[in-house]
Order: structure tokens, then sequence, then C-alpha cells
């Protein structure tokens, strides 16, 4: 899948983006949300199992109720410490229900997005990543919470030449800030 397909996957991430982060005036405020991530790609890349570091950042807003949209931007490396990192970003839709009692926020998260990967000998694939994750936040206070995922990720459109396997998973931990 070239680069040039994907723009308007790009563009509609970032007019999402655009409208989540603007206020509305006749509504009442909504609750915003930043993640930063850090975890691990694990895929198979020419019949051997390989393990690729992952930044990754969201941006969403709440929609209605515990529904949430934004958008996300990610950097996949080959190696520690993210040595010639690979970039992608879309868009996300997030079920977050909160249990106040527990202080804990169960996540169901379904993506979409251009996903540039490390492949072998130094080669790199541009795909259409589909991903669904699912998480746990535990609230440390009103604002940051800690929170772990799991994801499974369909990668459509890679190249017939790509050892890639077109399904992977991927585990990150990291903060969530939250804000009205």
């Amino acid at each position: 899948m070239s680069s040039s397909s994907l723009t308007p996957i790009v563009c509609l991430a970032i007019v999402v983006g655009a409208v989540l982060a603007s206020p509305s005036n006749g509504e009442a405020q909504r609750r915003a949300r930043l993640d930063a991530q850090v975890g691990a790609h694990i895929t198979e890349a020419g019949g051997e199992r390989s393990v690729r570091p992952v930044t990754r950042l969201h941006l969403a807003v709440e929609a209605a109720g515990p529904l949430e949209v934004g958008v996300y931007l990610q950097a996949v490396a080959r190696e520690l410490p993210l040595k010639s990192p690979l970039f992608g970003g879309g868009i996300v839709f997030a079920v977050r229900p909160e249990i106040p009692v527990a202080r804990l926020r169960p996540l169901i998260q379904a993506s979409a997005g251009y996903a540039a990967l490390p492949g072998e000998q130094m080669r790199s694939y541009g795909t259409l990543d589909l991903a669904v994750t699912a998480g746990l936040a535990v609230l440390l206070t009103d604002v940051v919470a800690l929170e772990v995922r799991a994801g499974h990720h369909w990668l459509l459109g890679l190249p017939d030449a790509a050892t890639l396997h077109h399904q992977h998973w991927s585990a990150s931990a990291g903060l969530s800030f939250t804000w009205e």
C-alpha cells in the first residue's frame, strides 16, 4: 500500500483531531483524554517472531457517555532506543466506563490508520492497520491513571513480497491524563 493511498486516512485523522480539540459553545464541557503508552508489537517476520518497541499517543474526547472518539500517533522501531522510528496514525473509537468505587476504568477500543512497520533486512512496509484493544486503567488521581493494554492488529495492503505476518499482537503500559 503506497503512502499516497493512505493520505485520505491521515487527512481524516487530522480533521477529527481538530474538531475534537475545538471547544463547543452550546454544549456542556466534555472531558478530554491524552494517553501516552510504551510497549511492543509482537509479530512474525520471515518465519521468526520479533518484538518491536512502540510508542503511541492518543487524544480523545467523550462523544456520548463513556464513548470516546479521537486520533492517535505512533512510532515503531526496530530496537531500543527507538532507532530509525517509523511513524503512523489514525482514528480511535473507545468505550471507557468508570467504576468509581474501585477507581478502575476498563477500555475497549477499535482503531484504524496507517502503520509503517519495520520488516526484514532494513526494509519497511506501509499498511492499513485495523486493531481491537482491551485495557484497564487504575485511577491514581482524578486526572492521572496508570493503564495497561493488549491489542490484536490486522495488517491490510501488505505487498506480496512482505515477510511480515498479516496479524500481530501489541502490549503496552502508560499514563492517561483526563481534563475538562
